[in-house]
């Protein structure tokens, strides 16, 4: 698993921020309005993804990659660090539009 600061890994990172910031927000969503639609705390995006961190490694081993073919959302934001606590590597794209493209459900 690459390491970064101080050796730490983005997992690891995520669990300091946890670990400090707490409750504080790590990712807000802005509806339409552009008011914030959905929040959510460094501590309630570290339970989520070890939880589905471990739902990934039930169906995977650490190093795969995970393709995120997700809409824009806060699930794909907790896939994605999901991903990076199970030792994955995530690949986000978007997800297929067979309305909005030819070639979308090919893709």
């Amino acid at each position: 698993m690459p390491r970064y600061r101080g050796g730490l890994s983005l997992s690891d990172l995520l669990h300091e921020q946890a670990s400090v910031l707490g409750s504080q927000v790590a990712y807000a969503w802005l509806g339409d309005d552009l008011g914030v639609s959905q929040s959510l705390s460094y501590a309630g995006l570290w339970g989520l993804a070890n939880r589905m961190g471990e739902e990934l490694l039930q169906r995977s081993v650490p190093g795969d990659r995970v393709l995120l073919a997700m809409d824009n959302s806060m699930d794909a934001v907790v896939m994605f660090w999901a991903s990076i606590v199970a030792g994955l590597v995530p690949i986000p794209a978007p997800s297929p539009d067979a309305s909005r493209s030819t070639y979308g459900l090919l893709r």
